[in-house]
């Protein structure tokens, strides 16, 4: 941003601070609070996950970093970006993003960073018979992480749940394009 805009490092970190503390006085409006699928849901893509709060995943985004720093933002596809990861209700609003890992961390491992911070996500325990909206500080984990994270073993993709994955975001992007035109 400094060589395109033509301003120092000094000037560009306080603008994006300035974007960042707006971003965060308007988290009320940008991050959604989940409500879980009902059961009595018909939509086709929605219909199989009955009672779920919403969806996560990781994504890279391209970064440029100093050449020191460069093996630690590589993928293992070879490209140089920070990894992502963002958790959305059905609806696609978020509900949580984490951001700044290393191209090169891996997915358990940023997950797992989540929620073991203090202010990280943290999985809502919900009747799915009540149906009722959650306030935002119940939104994550916390004492019940020990417990929780006793039962994982491993995180790994899966090519099936990357097909549906894919899938249901070019549907959806489809979807948008087309009430756009």
């Amino acid at each position: 941003m400094q060589v395109r805009f033509i301003r120092s490092g000094e000037t560009i970190s306080r603008y994006v601070r300035r974007v960042l503390r707006a971003l965060l006085s308007l988290q009320d409006v940008l991050f959604a609070k989940p409500t879980p699928i009902p059961e009595d849901c018909m939509e086709s893509r929605w219909k199989c996950f009955k009672g779920c709060l919403g969806a996560l995943d990781g994504t890279y985004i391209g970064v440029t970093v100093p050449d020191v720093d460069r093996p630690r933002y590589r993928t293992r596809k070879g490209h140089i970006a920070t990894n992502v990861l963002g958790v959305c209700t059905h609806d696609l609003k978020f509900v949580y993003l984490l951001s700044g890992w290393e191209g090169s961390a891996t997915d358990s491992r940023v997950l797992g960073d989540a929620v073991t911070r203090a202010n990280g996500l943290k999985v809502p325990t919900v009747d799915p018979k009540e149906n009722a909206r959650l306030a935002f500080n119940e939104l994550p984990i916390g004492e019940d992480l020990p417990e929780v994270l006793a039962y994982i073993e491993t995180i790994e993709s899966s090519q099936i749940w990357t097909q549906l994955r894919d899938d249901l975001a070019r549907e959806i992007y489809d979807e948008w394009r087309g009430r756009r035109a």
